[in-house]
């Protein structure tokens, strides 16, 4: 018989969503953020350093995303799909129904 992980994986949902709400917020809300600085800040370089703050906050977000939500048989990540020492390579945008690395299922109809 094999593992079925989607009782506990009904219970991380909402931490998934949360979290992708947050990408599309900060995503859609971008190009609006860089034009009320621009508006506001004549100072072209201030400008630049507000919108590579903006990004990292964002990649700040996918990496902590990457860090809070696992798998609840092998403890490691459900958006990385391919780790090189520990370090996570290749991401993925969606989280499929089930781990990429021990293969159990977390959601669908098998």
């Amino acid at each position: 018989m094999e593992k079925d992980f989607r009782k506990e994986f009904d219970q991380l949902r909402p931490e998934i969503r949360k979290q992708g709400i947050i990408a599309v917020v900060l995503a859609v809300g971008f190009l609006p953020f860089l034009l009320l600085v621009k508006y506001f800040s004549p100072n072209i370089l201030f400008g630049k350093y507000i919108g590579v703050g903006y990004i990292l906050l964002f990649a700040y977000m996918a990496f902590r995303a990457t860090v809070k939500i696992k798998c609840p048989n092998c403890k490691k990540s459900l958006y990385v799909y391919k780790y090189v020492w520990k370090i996570p390579i290749l991401m993925q945008g969606m989280i499929t129904d089930h781990c990429q690395h021990c293969g159990v299922w977390l959601k669908g109809e098998k």
